[in-house]
């Protein structure tokens, strides 16, 4: 209890000292607002409600994750065909996952009349990427975003896909 008194001091008086590991990807750093709320979280603020910022620097480990969604965390690429007409659909993660996603545990669906010529915007695989990357981004690499656990291994299991 005493510590946790001294720590809530230290940090009432703003006297703390800065967390020693902050990622530095660009939506997760904070960004100043005004005197009355001085730094406000870029789009990643459920991370800093939560305190991931002080769980990190308390433990990070690694862990498999399996990501069940409609889509693939990545774009979408047609490589063959089957014989009965069915698509052979592979996937290249998105560069912020592409340290994490573990495409040799993923399945990656036989899917049929996909149109990978649609803009990515339309395409279900961005809400898989979206979830793959709120569980494990990677982080400190400046770019996007990052994961709740950065160092944790994303297996992709689609469990719908039109």
């Amino acid at each position: 209890m005493r510590v946790r008194a001294i720590l809530f001091t230290l940090i009432a008086t703003g006297t703390a000292p800065a967390f020693a590991w902050t990622p530095n990807d660009p939506y997760f750093k904070p960004v100043p607002v005004s005197d009355a709320n001085p730094v406000v979280p870029r789009r990643q603020w459920g991370l800093s409600v939560m305190n991931f910022d002080w769980a990190w620097n308390t433990t990070r480990g690694n862990a498999y994750v399996g990501v069940l969604d409609a889509g693939m965390p990545g774009n979408l690429k047609v490589v063959g065909m089957r014989e009965n007409g069915l698509k052979i659909v592979s996937f290249e993660p998105h560069e912020d996952l592409i340290a994490n996603v573990r495409t040799q545990f993923s399945r990656t669906p036989y899917v049929q009349n996909v149109d990978t010529s649609r803009p990515l915007a339309e395409d279900r695989s961005w809400h898989a990427t979206h979830v793959a990357g709120i569980i494990g981004a990677s982080a400190n690499n400046g770019i996007g975003i990052a994961g709740g656990c950065p160092t944790c291994s994303i297996a992709a299991f689609p469990i719908a896909h039109t």
